[in-house]
């Protein structure tokens, strides 16, 4: 597997960085000009067209999985190899992920048999998904869309994890902003389908995201429920088949990475990382406070007017609560709602200082945060001293802070709702 110098690590961060605070100054330049839209909208564009070429010629160049070290290579497409080849996932081979996730890497892998297939249909799927948004936002508010649209397209968060990881997380963002469009249409049995498939498609962690959906209005619950409810007796039932597609689960419960209180408390007192209490904690924490959450949530939806942005704002929420409380929360995990946050920070202000360079700041460190903590987890390229250990560990501080940050922005968001 390809390993990364120091000189790489440190040019990755100083690109993305300077992409990152480039967005950041366009958007605040043009903010409020007459062009603004023309900008906005030329950005979304350069930012899909940009993925896609870089896509296509990387994994052109090279497609050997040994040159790259992301899910695509290590997972995605081996096991949709296996897959193919007639093997069954969970019973002749692991897998993190749903049921249907493989199936559907099978129809474009058959097509172009490369990783750049995987990548390029993830590529897809965002693109689908912003253009759904921006055409319901164009009867709403047109600007908060476009606006949205553009930070979100071309922070390093999408530009470089869609463009070179293909990470899966967007299937879950896609479609929950789909379920979320068809549930303000009223089309409840569609958008409980496409909560379903969400998860279907992906893995558990679109969980976090069917209370939003199921509470989107007072009127439909059922119907948005059923489909939900169906995804979870079929995966279960595949236990009668000796077929254990509760796996995934049971693979990441005791994991752990770089981003989070908890992984800073490992590196600050590493006695801790085996301490059973210290595996138990962060679940009960998240579920103490989700149950907090959701029980004031379920007093006031009914009074709720903006449901779309409402819902948005309470995935955000709850996302961010699994940010804070979990011990496995990688930077870009946050692909999975990075479109609902950047929405509804600009919603309520789309000139929030504090929250556009937060945004700034997450797209500045998504890769160089997530590669120096597993490269102090697994001990690899650098000899991880002091002098290295105070970046990450400031790094780690700064990043748990912005979640805080957003966090308390986003319960704001919903309450004002």
């Amino acid at each position: 597997m390809q390993t990364l110098t120091e000189y790489q690590l440190e040019l990755k961060l100083a690109v993305l960085t300077c992409v990152s605070i480039a967005v950041f100054l366009v958007y605040w330049y043009v903010s409020g000009r007459k062009y603004a839209r023309k900008v906005f909208i030329y950005g979304i564009i350069l930012a899909v067209v940009l993925k896609i070429a870089v896509c296509i010629t990387v994994y052109s160049i090279s497609d050997d999985p040994a040159d790259f070290c992301s899910d695509v290579s290590t997972f995605y497409y081996p096991h949709t190899l296996k897959l193919l080849a007639g093997e069954t996932p969970y019973k002749d081979f692991d897998t993190r992920y749903s049921i249907l996730f493989l199936p559907l890497l099978a129809i474009p892998v058959l097509i172009w048999n490369s990783m750049g297939s995987i990548v390029l249909t993830m590529i897809l799927m965002e693109a689908l998904m912003i253009f759904f948004y921006l055409r319901y936002q164009r009867r709403v508010e047109y600007d908060i869309g476009l606006r949205t649209a553009f930070f979100y397209s071309l922070s390093p968060i999408s530009l470089y994890w869609m463009s070179i990881g293909g990470y899966n997380s967007v299937i879950i963002a896609a479609f929950i902003m789909f379920a979320l469009i068809l549930a303000d249409k009223r089309k409840d049995v569609l958008a409980g389908a496409a909560a379903a498939l969400a998860f279907l498609f992906s893995k558990f962690l679109a969980f976090l995201t069917w209370p939003a959906i199921v509470l989107f209005r007072s009127e439909g619950i059922f119907k948005r429920t059923l489909p939900m409810a169906v995804s979870i007796i079929l995966t279960l039932g595949l236990l009668l088949f000796d077929i254990d597609s509760l796996n995934p689960i049971k693979k990441e419960f005791g994991q752990y990475a770089g981003g989070n209180i908890w992984y800073l408390s490992v590196i600050l007192f590493p006695a801790l990382k085996n301490n059973q209490i210290f595996t138990v904690l962060p679940v009960i924490l998240f579920l103490a406070s989700f149950i907090i959450i959701f029980f004031k949530y379920i007093k006031r939806y009914k009074f709720v007017i903006n449901r779309f942005d409402v819902s948005a704002a309470f995935i955000s929420l709850i996302f961010l609560l699994f940010m804070l409380c979990s011990r496995k929360t990688y930077n870009h995990y946050s692909l999975m709602i990075f479109i609902f946050i950047v929405h509804t920070i600009i919603k309520r202000n789309p000139k929030d200082l504090l929250g556009l360079l937060i945004i700034t700041y997450l797209g500045a460190i998504t890769f160089y945060e997530v590669k120096l903590s597993e490269m102090f987890k697994y001990a690899k390229v650098i000899t991880f001293d002091m002098i290295r250990i105070y970046p990450l560990i400031v790094m780690d501080v700064l990043l748990i802070a912005s979640y805080i940050v957003l966090f308390v922005k986003c319960y704001r968001a919903v309450k004002e709702g």
